[in-house]
Formats: C-alpha cells, structure tokens, sequence
C-alpha cells in the first residue's frame, strides 16, 4: 500500500495557517518508508532526476523484496496542487532505475546441517500459518512441494485456513483441519507430542496450537522466514532460518533414498484427524450457531469463489470448524494487529484486484465498524457478498477471563447494539436479507454468490447459545480423540 496525503511546504507550518497539520512521520514506525515528497530544485534536469530516484525508491519498498506500506507527503503550496511542476509529463519523459535484488538463500554447509537436524528424528509436523500477499507470491508452488514433501516423509501438516494448504485436491492426507479442536485436550497434546516442528508463514491463529508448541516442543521449533522476522510469541523456537521458504524446502527437507518414511506417525495424526470430523459431524448442525454457520459456508460455495475472513471470532471459527474440501478454496484475512478496523474496505479492495466473487465472512461489530466500506465497494463495482454472523456485539470476549466480571463486562467489552445490519445497508443500494437457519444461510450465500454487485446475509444468533455450544463441541471432539487414541 502507497499512501499520499497532501500537505502545505515548510513555511506555512507552526503558524496558524488553514488546514495544516504536522503530517511528517504521520504513521510512525508503521511504514517501510516515508518520504516528504518535495522538489528541491527548479532546474529541470535536476528535477527529473530527484522525481525518477524518488519514485522508483518508494516502489522498491512499498512492493520490492520486503514489500509494506509507503507514505509519500506532498507539500502543495496551494492546497492539493502545485503549479510549477506538471508531475504526469515528467513521468513520461524520465527513466527510472531498476533495482534487482536476490532471495535469501541457504549456504551449502548451512543446508546440510539442519538436513542432518531434521533426518535424525522421527516426529515431525509442519505447521503453516497465513501465507498471502506480496511475501508470498510464488506460493502455489510453495504450498505444492510441502504438501509432496509431508506425504513422502510421513509428516502431518496443521495449515491454517488462510495458509493455502487447508483446501484444495490431494492434501486431505497430510492435511490436519481440526487441529485447533483435539489439540485442546492435554492428553491428546501428549500423545501427539513432536521431536520437531517446522513452522512456514505467519503466527498461528489457533491458541491450542500455539500452546501445543509451548508446552510439548519448546526448543524444538525451526522458523522459516526469509526477511527474519521473529515469529515467535511464546519463545519457543530452536532456530530462525532467514532463506526463501521455497529453497529450504528444496535444500533441507527433500527426501533421498535414506530417509525414512514415518508412516506409523502421520497415522497417529491421521487418527486424531479423522475422530474429530466424526465427532464434529454428530455435533455441530444442531443449533444455531457460529461453529456450524463457518462450516456450512466452507463445504456450499462453488469453485472460484474467494473468502475473506475478519478477525475476532471469525477467523478462529473457519479455523476449527472449516474442514477440507477437495475444491480450491482461497482464503485472505488482515492478521497485523488482529483488529476489525477497515475490514469491509479491505475485502471489497480483494474482490475488485482478483475479478471474482468474494465472501466476506465477519461479525457484527467488524461490520458497524466499517459501514462506510461498502460505499467504497459499490463505487468499485465488487461483487462482494457480506456473509455477517450477528450476535448482537462482541461474542468472543465471552472466551475471556474478564466475562467473569459482570459489571464490567456487558456495557464495555460485548458493547452491545440494536442495528438492523439488513436495514442498515438498504438505503446505500445494497441487497441485504436476515435469517435464522444454517441452511437458510449457506442459501442465501450462494445466491448472492452467483449475482452482481453487493449483497449481505445476516444470521441472527444467540451470544448464550453461541458460547455454551462452542464450549460443548470443543470438550466432546477432544474427548472422542482422546478415546481414539487410547485404543
């Protein structure tokens, strides 16, 4: 993302003049760059220069080999325009430099140590967090040789929805999709306890997860990340490998004729596996609620069709509940900072770069939140369904220790409303309807699917239901993998 924002030049700051704020460092330490976009000189060769170097600078870091977000300044002596320079001309006539950078890559004795590392145990797991957007644009790729090197080893993979791995042909049997469901009861962390563990991609969403990682593979960690960045909040990993994902793969877990194949473990896995869908199958479709909604959208929307996914209770939703499916299903989400701000924005800005339907599964609050994104998605043209779970404020903080103080908790952490989301939107030109069947539900979804343009489904759901049920199905799946692997 390139941000631009108009500003006023030197002389007019700290004096009281009109619409002037101090907008130098406007983002922190939130952007790869930020750069105060102002001419210095009037002489043209010299201009021309300065403009080429400038622009292909902030383009090498708003999208180069660490792309993030740029914030360009432009100082206008008169608000939003600047006579003296016509800027369009000049990108026409300048020519910019070109920048080439290589990938992180291992060394040969690097690549044959942690070959060593790995081939000198048995229990190993992969596991994948979100793998999307311009640090991963290789990723198909990526994700097919993962998925060859687990089956040929014998390793069981825990992909996130959001890592690419989760859905799609010929992954179902190294693929673990309830991972976040079984991996919540200790004697089942127990019995699945690795030698090691190699993670690719973000954090991992799941908290059993990443408590799983805590308390059974401390020190026994690989991260792989090619710009080094310690993705490690429970501190648990043994090394940081900074290389390309795609050439440690290659380099470091390829299997030779040596290697041996761990089918008795990927079986353990597979067990667990193949319980918690049995189980989740009997439990989950009997009431209303969110669990069951995130499932039926995985298995009813047709090929090609995208999902973002906001965070809070969504995205862990599609997590334990979303099992795979042998069709391709790509899934985007705004992990950062986790929060709800800009979600609407950010999946109608998806539907339009992509050119194909978008489902935007959310709850209420993300919504009310960015309401004025779907102004932004009908002027765009989106064809973006909003597929909105409503449980009447913020349903995930009934998880939390703090939903044990009552009189703290309704008014300042559910935040509780009374919109009519269906009734919201209408008047913005908005297709909406409200139901209250899963079925009903998964229907109204795919309708939406297949039109033009804008529409949202509003599922009412009860928050009590909601919580008791999550905590039923989470308790009753873990029991049922428990007995499964006891046997």
């Amino acid at each position: 993302m390139m941000v631009l924002t108009a500003d006023r030049p030197a002389e007019l700051h700290g004096c009281g003049a009109l619409q002037t704020v101090e907008q130098e460092g406007f983002f922190g330490s939130h952007t790869r760059l930020a750069y105060p976009f102002q001419a210095p000189t009037a002489d043209e060769a010299e201009l021309s220069t300065w403009f080429a170097a400038a622009i292909a600078r902030a383009m090498d870091a708003c999208v180069g080999a660490r792309p993030g977000p740029v914030h360009l300044n432009l100082p206008f002596r008169e608000p939003l325009w600047d006579s003296s320079v016509d800027y369009t001309e000049m990108a026409a006539d300048v020519s910019f430099p070109s920048m080439t950078r290589s990938l992180a890559t291992l060394s040969e004795s690097a690549a044959e140590r942690l070959r060593a590392m790995v081939d000198d145990v048995s229990r190993v797991v992969i596991v994948a967090g979100p793998m999307h957007g311009p640090r991963h644009q290789d990723a198909k790729a990526l994700r097919s040789e993962i998925v060859d090197v687990a089956r040929a080893r014998g390793w069981p993979i825990i992909a996130e929805p959001d890592s690419g791995l989760r859905f799609g042909p010929a992954v179902d049997d190294v693929v673990m999709s309830t991972a976040d469901l079984f991996l919540r009861e200790e004697d089942v962390c127990r019995a699945l306890a690795p030698e090691l563990v190699i993670r690719i991609g973000l954090t991992p969403t799941s908290k059993p997860v990443r408590h799983w990682l805590r308390d059974h593979a401390r020190q026994a960690v690989i991260l792989v990340d090619e710009f080094g960045s310690w993705q490690d909040p429970d501190h648990v990993a043994r090394e940081l490998v900074v290389a390309d994902a795609q050439s440690f793969v290659n380099a470091c877990l390829t299997r030779n004729e040596s290697t041996r194949l761990e089918q008795q473990w990927l079986g353990l896995w597979r067990r667990a596996e193949q319980a918690a869908r049995c189980e989740l199958e009997r439990l989950s479709d009997q009431e209303i609620w969110e669990g069951a909604a995130a499932r039926a959208l995985v298995r009813s929307l047709p090929r090609g069709a995208l999902i973002h996914v906001a965070n809070s209770m969504p995205i862990r939703d599609l997590d334990g509940f979303g099992e795979h499916r042998s069709e391709v299903l790509e899934v985007f989400s705004n992990r950062g900072a986790n929060g709800i701000d800009g979600m609407l924005s950010t999946a109608a800005g998806e539907a339009v770069a992509r050119g194909a339907p978008l489902v935007a599964l959310s709850g209420d609050l993300s919504v009310l939140h960015d309401l004025s994104g779907l102004s932004v998605a009908r002027d765009a043209n989106a064809c973006l369904t909003l597929a909105v779970m409503d449980n009447r404020g913020g349903g995930i903080f009934e998880h939390l220790p703090i939903a044990e103080h009552p009189s703290a908790f309704e008014k300042n952490f559910i935040t509780p409303h009374d919109a009519d989301i269906a009734e919201l939107v209408r008047p913005m030109g908005v297709r909406a309807v409200s139901v209250e069947r899963i079925e009903d539900f998964a229907a109204a979804i795919i309708d939406e699917v297949e039109r033009p343009g804008l529409g949202v489904v509003v599922l009412r759901v009860d928050r009590n239901v909601n919580t008791t049920r999550h905590r039923m199905v989470w308790e009753q799946v873990g029991q049922r993998v428990r007995r499964e692997l006891e046997r």
